[in-house]
């Protein structure tokens, strides 16, 4: 693949089975250029969320078949992902916390600048709400308060 191009993500051929033999993912390539909004439509078990997991390093690619901004997947993990944020579907949060501690943990799992909470928390629109316990959020304020955790890194 070509480790030189000016795509945010790209594959080629991209296969996956679940072990029950079905292949949900089918010979998939895509190029994603860099600053574009590209997104996934289809039918339930059309493969769409296992492709992401599949572009995310969630689930294990036997081939060396995807390329995150020019660089293999497979060899730059995890580094590849420190200016990456993704939310697929339901975001995980602890709910007995704050939005504001809920990112907390997050930045000093990935050993990240506090400061950039209050910062997400603005952008998603729950900087009001950040000393709310997640359980009683919204279910639109956790998927916005999931979106800040994508947001942390400061991704491309």
């Amino acid at each position: 693949m070509n480790q030189t191009n000016a795509h945010a993500i790209e594959t080629s051929e991209l296969n996956y089975m679940f072990s029950h033999g079905r292949k949900v993912v089918n010979n998939v390539s895509l190029k994603v250029p860099e600053g574009s909004i590209f997104g996934f439509l289809g039918p339930n078990g059309a493969g769409k969320t296992t492709t992401i997991r599949l572009l995310t390093g969630m689930l294990e690619n036997d081939r060396d078949n995807i390329s995150i901004y020019g660089k293999s997947l497979k060899k730059n993990l995890p580094g590849i992902f420190e200016g990456i944020g993704s939310l697929i579907e339901t975001p995980s949060l602890y709910l007995h916390l704050n939005a504001r501690d809920n990112l907390k943990v997050i930045t000093r799992l990935r050993k990240m600048d506090e400061k950039k909470v209050d910062e997400v928390l603005q952008v998603v629109g729950l900087f009001n709400d950040r000393k709310r316990k997640a359980k009683e959020y919204t279910l639109g304020m956790k998927q916005r308060l999931g979106l800040a955790t994508a947001l942390l890194p400061d991704p491309s």
